[in-house]
């Protein structure tokens, strides 16, 4: 009996251990989409700033030379 409940310990351990280390990496894995991801609606916002500052005043000499140029 003894031999079995050790075997169950040892089992259980490893068992145990190769659980963690799956839910390391895919916390890992979190981490870095969580991180891509805010980079991206960081990047999002500064594009629309961009867009409502051009809308707020647009430079139609631009627009102009763009069009005269073809």
């Amino acid at each position: 009996m003894k031999i079995i409940d050790r075997h169950d310990a040892v089992s259980d351990q490893i068992i145990g251990s190769a659980v963690n280390a799956l839910n390391q990496t895919r916390m890992q894995d979190e981490i870095f989409e969580l991180e891509r991801q805010a980079r991206a609606f960081e990047n999002a916002g500064e594009q629309m700033l961009k867009v409502r500052d051009f809308i707020a005043s647009p430079n139609t000499n631009t627009r102009l030379h763009r069009y005269q140029a073809w």
